[in-house]
């Protein structure tokens, strides 16, 4: 990969909103974060939002999108699922858009 930019936003639910504004810079796109669950619903909602938000933007705009947002019930578990050397969720999600980028442009 030659060329990326890391672009942080304030919390989870902006990540759909930053990266259709950047969406045709790039040839595809990973998005990274960790919702935690709380004690109210609000986790589902917000977790159903932004993932229906990223596959929306994706399929519109024809770029793959890896989502590696992280959805936990607490901090042990999303150090453990983000950790390269155990479950390497990022790593796995951007493993997942080169892989469909490929088959797009082949």
């Amino acid at each position: 990969i030659k060329n990326y930019k890391i672009i942080n936003v304030p919390g989870t639910y902006e990540i759909p909103v930053i990266i259709s504004n950047f969406i045709h810079k790039y040839d595809a796109v990973v998005a990274l974060g960790c919702i935690i669950k709380g004690q109210t619903s609000h986790f589902n909602f917000l977790c159903s939002s932004v993932f229906n938000a990223l596959t929306d933007i994706s399929v519109k705009s024809k770029v793959p999108i890896g989502n590696g947002i992280l959805t936990c019930e607490n901090k042990k578990q999303a150090i453990k699922r983000a950790d390269p050397k155990k479950k390497d969720k990022g790593g796995k999600a951007v493993e997942a858009v080169l892989s469909a980028y490929e088959v797009i442009n082949k």
